[in-house]
């Protein structure tokens, strides 16, 4: 597969994720039980997917993963604050 065609599959996916991820947030508005569930498998996602694109671009170091770690855990904790958690 060119190069240029798995890059749009790859950002394709985090595209469909986020925005999925994104209706289900909305959908839960009245529940914030439920939102912060959705939080937290966004944030898994966003984890995992960092993780295999980096892999697969032969390019993954103990600081780029610690970097997605940290991010998908600091924007979990932006959300629960600003849900009032």
């Amino acid at each position: 597969m060119k190069q240029s065609s798995y890059k749009l599959i790859e950002y394709t996916m985090l595209l469909f994720g986020v925005i999925i991820f994104a209706l289900s947030f909305w959908q839960s508005r009245h529940h914030v039980g439920q939102q912060i569930i959705i939080t937290a498998g966004a944030a898994v996602f966003y984890v995992i997917w960092g993780l295999v694109h980096h892999w697969m671009e032969k390019r993954l170091t103990l600081e780029i993963a610690l970097e997605y770690v940290l991010m998908g855990a600091f924007t979990f904790l932006l959300v629960l604050i600003a849900l009032g958690v």
